[in-house]
């Protein structure tokens, strides 16, 4: 990259607060001064509120409607800088109950003059058997093929990985496809029923990450968001 590049990462509860991810992206010490902010279950509306109130470039896609809200729930990626080449991928297999699909969202941003790929994923949950799971990362890496290798890359988003065999997975195939896992395994991101997982991550490759943290005090959702800062690979 040319530059250096603060990202977030966040997975808005049903997009139900996308006024109270907007005011902690612009007020929260721990997020402001966000380049590159990767959202999942959101709306469009959610999705252009927040985008407007950090003054950025934005793109949306949703799957499918889902089930017991009667709106679209997607992926949003919002940016300081122009983006371009935005495409939705699909990923394989439906929700075990409601049958609704996923995707990820994919675009280019300018970084110091550097071509950087961006990838916001929202994986299905845990009542879709693991095997499946993993193959709904495959789409993702096979994108990557478009790319130059020198090309720098940024995947972000909540994977549902709710056990440490999931995140092993996870990471395998990322790192099978050269990215870095520059979240911390090891941090939750999100609790339930007294018990803390690690659904949310941030991969990256020609980067060198600088800090990484999960921001434990925001109330817009019920998963915590991840801010990772970035540099330039040197050479």
């Amino acid at each position: 990259m040319g530059a250096s590049l603060r990202i977030v990462s966040w997975n808005i509860e049903f997009g139900l607060r996308p006024d109270e991810a907007a005011r902690d992206l612009t007020e929260h010490e721990d997020l402001i001064g966000a380049d590159l902010v990767l959202l999942q279950e959101m709306d469009r509306p959610g999705s252009e509120l927040v985008a407007a109130a950090l003054g950025f470039d934005h793109a949306y896609a949703a799957a499918a409607v889902f089930p017991g809200t009667g709106r679209e729930l997607g992926n949003a990626i919002l940016s300081r800088s122009p983006l371009s080449g935005v495409r939705e991928i699909s990923l394989p297999h439906t929700a075990r109950f409601g049958g609704q699909a996923r995707s990820a969202l994919t675009a280019t941003i300018d970084v110091g003059g550097v071509a950087v790929a961006a990838y916001s994923v929202h994986a299905e949950t845990v009542l879709l058997r693991y095997a499946r799971r993993l193959a709904q990362y495959a789409p993702v890496v096979a994108d990557l093929e478009r790319f130059a290798p020198a090309t720098p890359v940024i995947v972000g988003g909540d994977f549902n990985t709710v056990g440490r065999r999931e995140v092993r997975g996870l990471v395998r195939t990322m790192s099978d496809a050269g990215l870095v896992h520059v979240s911390s395994p090891a941090t939750a991101t999100f609790s339930r029923f007294g018990r803390d997982f690690t659904l949310d991550h941030v991969f990256t490759r020609h980067a060198v990450c600088r800090s990484s943290a999960v921001v434990t005090d925001s109330t817009a959702s019920d998963h915590r968001p991840i801010r990772i800062d970035l540099d330039s690979e040197p050479g």
